[in-house]
């Protein structure tokens, strides 16, 4: 999961893991990376830490490492 509010960032980083081979899924703040993980398992989260709006990067990790059952 690629979560970044830069869209050409995440755009850009979804290109070049896809080019190895990777699925990717992307998210565009914290809310929503954090209700995608809730929905689905994922191997790795690339988390932009200077997200905008309520919450940051440092949030969703706090968030994920919370949760009961791990994202992973």
């Amino acid at each position: 999961l690629i979560v970044d509010n830069e869209r050409e960032n995440a755009d850009t980083l979804r290109d070049l893991l896809q080019l190895e081979g990777y699925r990717t899924d992307m998210a565009f703040d914290a809310e929503s990376a954090i209700a995608r993980v809730r929905q689905a398992r994922y191997d790795v989260v690339l988390c932009d830490i200077g997200l905008d709006g309520e919450f940051d990067g440092l949030h969703v990790a706090r968030v994920l490492r919370g949760m009961e059952e791990p994202p992973y």
